[in-house]
């Protein structure tokens, strides 16, 4: 049904009252159905994708459906589940604007990767509120590796040309949050492939 569009989310709460609307596509209904808690899609909420999935921590279900195939809905197990999803909406709802970079001009434009590294690095230093990479940093090195080694594993799983893409955006974006927590250079890493084509 779905086919890779991004379509309504209807949260409900475990009394059937309208919660949230939120959005979901393929991945994210997937990604739901196998860990057991929402993922939603979240426009802008990082510099490597236009609409990235993220995980609702705590917000587990007890039904996730696609209804008259133009919308999803989830029925939330518990208060703690609804209590999540009060927070994610909250937090979701700075996060296009607080995760993309200023545009850079035209004339003398950066490289992509050094872009992304300053636009990581200010999330470090600042952490803004609301941001995705924010909340990476804020739970720390284990959730990034976790994270990095998650989307590793979905490049490896991706078919379509379209997802494939998708998949090494999400894991270069992750991977220069995990070596900015290291303190290490995305030139150290450059400097280390262009000495392997030697």
């Amino acid at each position: 049904m779905n086919d890779g569009l991004t379509l309504p989310l209807e949260v409900l709460t475990p009394a059937g009252k309208l919660l949230a609307v939120l959005l979901m596509n393929a991945k994210a209904a997937n990604k739901s159905r196998e860990r057991g808690e929402l993922w939603t899609v979240v426009p802008g909420a990082a510099v490597a994708q236009a609409n990235p999935v993220l995980s609702i921590d705590g917000a587990g279900f007890t039904s996730l459906e696609v209804v008259d195939g133009c919308r999803y809905r989830a029925v939330l197990a518990d208060t703690a589940a609804v209590a999540a999803v009060e927070a994610a909406v909250r937090r979701f709802a700075g996060l296009a604007a607080a995760d993309l970079p200023d545009p850079p001009s035209a004339v003398g434009r950066q490289p992509t990767l050094e872009v992304l590294k300053q636009v990581i690095a200010g999330r470090r230093r600042d952490l803004p509120e609301g941001s995705y990479t924010t909340l990476l940093f804020q739970k720390g090195e284990d959730k990034i590796r976790k994270k990095t080694g998650e989307e590793a594993i979905e490049l490896l799983l991706a078919t379509s040309r379209k997802d494939i893409v998708a998949e090494a955006a999400d894991l270069i974006y992750h991977m220069m949050v995990l070596l900015e927590v290291k303190d290490i250079g995305v030139d150290e890493v450059l400097a280390e492939l262009e000495g392997r084509m030697k």
